[in-house]
């Protein structure tokens, strides 16, 4: 198998940050839980994202440009500045999908 770019490694640690996050809560996104998900060293999430609130951010930034309404919603209860900072229909839509669930 081919060593992946530093591009691909970073986009293949945030997709399985995105993934774990959509499958068991932004609440439960650790450093830990995306290495293992990654099935990488923890330090190459470091090494890429730097710390961990940067981590969170761009999963949340994915998040908003996507579209996924479920981590946008737990964004916004920790008042997470990305969540926070989506454009007004982006967060009523949804708070609105929180209500229903």
């Amino acid at each position: 198998m081919a060593r992946l770019t530093p591009a691909a490694r970073k986009n293949l640690i945030l997709k399985a940050a995105v993934d774990f996050a959509r499958r068991e809560g932004w609440t439960y996104l650790t450093r830990d839980a995306v290495a293992a998900e990654a099935e990488c060293a923890e330090g190459l999430v470091n090494h890429y994202f730097g710390d961990f609130t940067n981590l969170r951010d761009d999963v949340m930034r994915y998040a908003v440009r996507s579209g996924l309404l479920a981590l946008i919603a737990e964004g916004l209860e920790e008042e997470n500045d990305v969540a926070e900072h989506a454009p007004e229909v982006i967060k009523e839509r949804a708070r609105v999908w929180k209500c229903y669930q």
